[in-house]
């Protein structure tokens, strides 16, 4: 695991609760602040017994989720579970949203167009056809490797390519967080709220023309 937005981890209480450290002065793309509060907002909601997440038999072990100031949150387990730490791998409680926007905005409208802290930020969604991003100026990794565009048409048979069109257009993306990933992986920086790319025509397209590792959250 690599750094990104958490630092690093440690086990306490006997391992019995999971301490998280947080990348300092990160902010949403709608300048909510990235911090301890949103990540303990996030992953209490994930885990809500309503939302049916299909990772939660991963976070069974978690019995609450608290913060220690502005960027350490702290997960308390009922029993030992180990592999905590890369249960929030390409897992919904590991992408991190904006609780501003999803609190002002409704359930519907932000499903429509997400708000997180990725490199990308959503400009429109037509549903069942493309979703097209631009590039978030505030994005905290300062020389973070990109891509001009992604272009892809929704009733293609053929993967989409990299090409030089601006802002970036995809098919059947589920937003999310990011990291930068190895070829062939889900690459969940896209648009910074829950999930990945999900076309595997998507994935397998990027190594092709793009230079773009697992990480901790």
């Amino acid at each position: 695991m690599l750094p990104d937005l958490a630092t690093g981890y440690q086990w306490i209480d006997n391992h019995l609760a999971l301490k998280v450290t947080l990348r300092h002065g990160v902010t949403f793309t709608d300048g909510t602040a990235f911090n301890a509060t949103a990540v303990e907002y996030n992953i209490d909601r994930d885990l809500t017994p309503s939302y049916a997440c299909h990772c939660a038999a991963n976070f069974s072990a978690v019995s609450s989720v608290s913060t220690s100031g502005n960027y350490t949150v702290i997960l308390h387990l009922s029993r030992l579970f180990s592999p905590l730490p890369s249960a929030f791998i390409n897992a919904i409680p590991g992408y991190i949203y904006s609780p501003t926007a999803l609190q002002s905005e409704g359930e519907q409208q932000f499903s429509e167009k997400p708000v997180g802290a990725g490199p990308f930020e959503v400009q429109s969604d037509v549903a069942n056809s493309t979703l097209t991003l631009v590039k978030n100026p505030g994005y905290w990794e300062k020389g973070h490797r990109t891509f001009p565009g992604w272009c892809s048409n929704p009733r293609a048979r053929t993967p989409p390519r990299c090409c030089q069109c601006n802002p970036v257009r995809v098919r059947r993306l589920r937003s999310s967080a990011d990291h930068e990933h190895h070829p062939g992986e889900i690459d969940p920086r896209l648009a910074g709220h829950r999930a990945a790319v999900t076309d595997v025509g998507v994935r397998s397209a990027e190594p092709e023309c793009c230079s773009v590792q697992q990480h901790s959250r």
